[in-house]
């Protein structure tokens, strides 16, 4: 139960650092420096990186919730874990790789910034769909979690879908708060479980 009460609270700070990294992140290439030798691009992205395995942490507690016997919900974690690759790619990326892109050249700096994208693309529609498998195999007296799962996990998939989507850091701010309800609602759920058990 443990892993319960810690994932729970994981689930939470995620969705909360989440929306506050797509609130200050930087909306074009800055290898300027803020604090020291540190700029708020690598500050960022720093931070993002270091929330990977707290968001990892999440991710197997509410499958362990769930119940890691049912495919469904094995399902769900195996596309969390490929998004969480993804999201240690496009940080890297996005943080140490495209400055020092640009300054090698125009077209070099437009390639990692296309891998980036790719990266972010990738993260949000595997994320997006494990919310859809999670919210299917959730148990029952969590009605309202399972309708939030719906809006939380498709309408990523229909936006990318569509070819609109383009991941700059106020649409990635929208998703952050779509999608950092459902963690909230995940990790409010886990830690009640907890209380009662």
């Amino acid at each position: 139960m443990t892993n319960s009460r810690f994932g729970g609270w994981a689930l939470i700070g995620i969705a909360i650092a989440t929306i506050l990294i797509f609130m200050i992140h930087p909306t074009n290439v800055d290898a300027g420096t803020s604090i020291g030798p540190w700029g708020l691009n690598v500050m960022t992205h720093t931070f993002a990186l270091a929330l990977i395995p707290v968001i990892g942490l999440g991710f197997f507690a509410l499958a362990e919730w769930l119940g890691l016997d049912r495919p469904l919900v094995r399902l769900a974690l195996s596309f969390n874990l490929l998004a969480l690759v993804l999201m240690t790619l496009a940080p890297l990326v996005s943080g140490f790789i495209v400055p020092d892109a640009y300054e090698a050249g125009q077209e070099l700096g437009r390639l990692a910034v296309s891998f980036n994208r790719a990266f972010d693309r990738g993260y949000i529609g595997f994320t997006a769909a494990a919310m859809l498998l999670n919210g299917l195999a959730l148990p029952a007296g969590h009605r309202l979690w399972k309708w939030l799962s719906l809006p939380a996990g498709a309408a990523p998939l229909v936006w990318l879908a569509s070819g609109e989507f383009h991941p700059d850091p106020h649409a990635m701010l929208v998703l952050a708060i779509v999608q950092g309800g459902w963690f909230v609602a995940a990790g409010r759920a886990l830690i009640v479980a907890v209380s009662k058990a």
